[in-house]
């Protein structure tokens, strides 16, 4: 094999790899996400203890603030990760 052959050749072979890489995402949306939104179900009655951590947190509201924090990252293959 020539070197031109070669230089062509892993050329090739480097940009079918970055085509693979970057359509994951797509093909994942396109195969495996739902097409019609789920159905909302009603929720029953809280338990006890979600009734008395309710009660907790808003009793002390007023001098409480609640922070939640979520980040939102890019694995190196190319699937987002939460944490």
């Amino acid at each position: 094999m020539s070197n031109t052959s070669f230089i062509r050749v892993t050329f090739l072979g480097v940009v079918l790899a970055a085509l693979a890489w970057f359509a994951t995402g797509l093909l994942q949306t396109l195969l495996f996400a739902e097409r019609v939104p789920r159905t909302v179900a009603p929720r029953g009655e809280l338990a006890q203890f979600e009734r008395t951590a309710t009660d907790v947190f808003d009793a002390a509201a007023p001098s409480v603030v609640y922070i939640f924090t979520e980040t939102a990252r890019r694995s190196m293959f190319g699937r987002t990760a939460v944490s």
